[in-house]
């Protein structure tokens, strides 16, 4: 993760730029603490433990006391979904594979890893540069096996599906049936925070063990310009639409059979602004929206009230309940941030059409 506090990036979202916005405070995951310990003087320290123990024992050696800093986990993990995915996902990579929009200064104490599908994981040299920062993959195992490390994570909800709908302001994005990552975190959530009746919801604990948080990226779908090959209609000539229907195909099968796939864009070059595969100098704003805390319903009938153990499997219930809640905070971080943070007068408004 060396490259990620590099001034490389840093010039990486100055480009565009990408600015990172906070509209809700988030709790630290890890709060630095000072704390006192003590060690053996040099070159003790560096003896087997039982020799320098015993050493001491005999009171032949003394310690000396100092002051460290730890991290202590003092809140939760969250699970930050980004919207929408872009051709590539610019606003992702900025403000969460890199300290150039300023997270770690802005949302102290949240350690954070983009996740992306493990295809590009599997391309000479690219994985040690995904590696370096911070990027990891998006299977469910590996989701857990960070999570369990108590880190955060980054998922770009609408994946290849929704880079197909990029084009310069278009905010449609794919949602309806994306649920993965609510249930995820429902299979990871603290039990013992569960909800057995109103009066627990009224005393529940909102900084609770994990957090889903949505996230819009104003202006990620205008920095390429896109070929779109849905837009087939009697305007355009028959070879033109055949060329579109083929491109389509093309596309779907590469999502369904490699796992994602590449839309037609194009934007500037580095001495041209006019053609070229560089991404155009449009602004990107970042919004983080208000944490919403996830927590298991309770089963009277098949569980032992307030035993975590006797929970069982996440219901559909629990996950559709969450994931409305979801899509009712990203709508309204939408509309309330807008007219603020829009890159262009003629951005569309926000439509889950998937």
């Amino acid at each position: 993760m060396f490259i990620k506090n590099s001034p490389i990036l840093s010039n990486f979202t100055n480009y565009f730029p990408i600015t990172l916005v906070k509209s809700f405070d988030l709790k630290p995951t890890f709060t630095n603490v000072e704390i006192d310990s003590e060690n053996f003087k040099f070159p003790f320290n560096y003896l087997p433990n039982f020799i320098s123990n015993l050493l001491f024992n005999l009171k032949l050696i003394n310690k000396f006391n100092y002051k460290i800093k730890k991290d202590f986990r003092t809140g939760p993990r969250y699970i930050f979904g980004y919207h929408p995915h872009g051709v590539i996902g610019m606003g992702a990579i900025g403000a969460f594979a890199s300290e150039g929009a300023g997270f770690s200064k802005i949302f102290p104490g949240i350690k954070v890893f983009l996740l992306t599908i493990i295809n590009n994981f599997q391309i000479p040299f690219y994985r040690d540069y995904l590696m370096s920062i911070g990027v990891s993959s998006v299977s469910k195992k590996n989701i857990i096996a960070l999570m369990k490390q108590d880190l955060s994570v980054v998922i770009v909800v609408g994946g290849a599906a929704e880079s197909l709908l990029s084009k310069p302001g278009n905010n449609d994005i794919i949602l309806k049936k994306r649920k993965g990552f609510i249930k995820v975190a429902l299979e990871l959530c603290n039990k013992s925070n569960s909800i057995n009746s109103k009066d627990d919801l009224l005393k529940f604990n909102k900084d609770n063990d994990i957090c889903v948080v949505p996230v819009y990226g104003f202006g990620e779908t205008s920095v390429y310009d896109v070929y779109d090959t849905n837009d087939i209609d009697d305007s355009s000539t028959k070879s033109e639409n055949y060329f579109k229907a083929c491109m389509k195909w093309l596309q779907l099968w590469m999502k369904k059979n490699i796992g994602f796939t590449i839309p037609l864009f194009l934007a500037r070059g580095v001495f041209n602004y006019d053609f070229g595969l560089l991404p155009f100098r449009r602004p990107i704003n970042v919004v983080v929206g208000k944490p919403i805390p996830i927590y298991r319903f309770a089963n009277k009938e098949k569980s032992k009230e307030n035993d975590p153990e006797s929970f069982g499997e996440v219901t559909q219930e629990e996950i559709d309940h969450f994931h409305n809640l979801y899509v009712e905070g990203l709508i309204k971080l939408f509309h309330d941030n807008k007219e603020q943070y829009s890159t262009s007068e003629f951005d569309r408004d926000l439509r889950i059409v998937e």
